[in-house]
């Protein structure tokens, strides 16, 4: 029978195969130095335990711990701007863009029914994507904006030819955002002529 060590497959896929492969941008912020003090130490292990346990399980679609709620509360909702009631954990930065376009067009589109349920042709439309239970909406974007790499955002994301080549895309606007020069009192007429430029392509 042929057998793999999982063991020796993973130590070789974390230090050659990954290392090789990844990618210049880093994933997420990294602490070079040890953290001074005890108060500091526990202050960081209580973080990493809300973000495995508050974040990354649920997001992953897992059971959360009996005091999720709880814990969301005492630590992401202590500190949310004032007048945010409410808070969606998601996997990822790429997977938060998609949620917060989605929570977008359906609340304009909640708007636009008046708060009235939608019909059954909106239900019967959107199975075969037409209006309009799949409504013509679009999303203006940046150049040089980049909002992640999963399929919706690529459609939003310019930043790199590499990251949307070969892949659909929605049909969405992009337009030129202003590109200031510093010190910003020394070059006030040029960065005033960026802004001009820019708010003209999107006026519409």
């Amino acid at each position: 029978m042929f057998r793999i060590n999982f063991r020796k497959a993973l130590i070789f896929l974390g230090n050659r195969k990954i290392s090789q492969i990844a990618a210049s941008e880093p994933i997420c912020p990294s602490i070079q130095t040890s953290i001074p003090g005890p108060i500091s130490i526990r202050m960081k292990n209580e973080m990493e335990i809300v973000h495995t346990a508050a974040v990354s399980r649920p997001s992953q679609g897992l059971w959360p711990r009996s005091d999720f709620i709880e814990l969301i509360r005492n630590s992401i909702m202590a500190v949310a701007p004032k007048g945010m009631t409410g808070v969606q954990i998601m996997q990822c930065g790429s997977t938060s863009n998609e949620n917060a376009l989605k929570c977008a067009f359906i609340r304009y589109q909640a708007l636009k029914r008046n708060g009235k349920p939608p019909t059954s042709e909106d239900l019967e439309s959107c199975m075969d994507q037409k209006i309009p239970g799949t409504p013509n909406l679009c999303v203006l974007s940046f150049r040089g904006g980049l909002h992640g790499r999963t399929l919706g955002m690529l459609s939003i994301t310019r930043s790199k030819a590499i990251h949307k080549l070969d892949f659909p895309a929605f049909n969405w606007p992009v337009a030129n955002f202003p590109r200031y020069r510093y010190p910003l009192e020394e070059n006030m007429a040029y960065n005033k002529d960026q802004d001009e430029k820019c708010l003209y392509e999107v006026t519409f």
